[in-house]
């Protein structure tokens, strides 16, 4: 539990995680404001947090490197080479 935006914010930053996160407010100001300042990789507003294959899904902190699914994920897979 957790007293204010302020408070909660900085509980759930302070965890070594970031895989995802989610907000519920009626507040569409106060949800962008929360949605930017946490520390996620994939964050949700109103709703619960799930991969879905055409966007990129992955974390930040301990909840690992890169991203899969989507563009972003595919170039995760591939060596580029430039040639001259």
């Amino acid at each position: 539990a957790f007293e204010g935006e302020e408070e909660g914010l900085q509980l759930a930053n302070q965890s070594q995680y970031g895989l995802g996160g989610g907000v519920f407010s009626q507040d569409p100001v106060r949800l962008e404001r929360v949605l930017n300042q946490l520390e996620a990789g994939f964050v949700v507003a109103n709703d619960v947090v799930r991969s879905e294959a055409g966007l990129p899904f992955g974390g930040q902190k301990s909840s690992g490197y890169g991203k899969e699914l989507g563009e972003a994920g595919l170039l995760e897979f591939v060596q580029l080479k430039t040639k001259a």
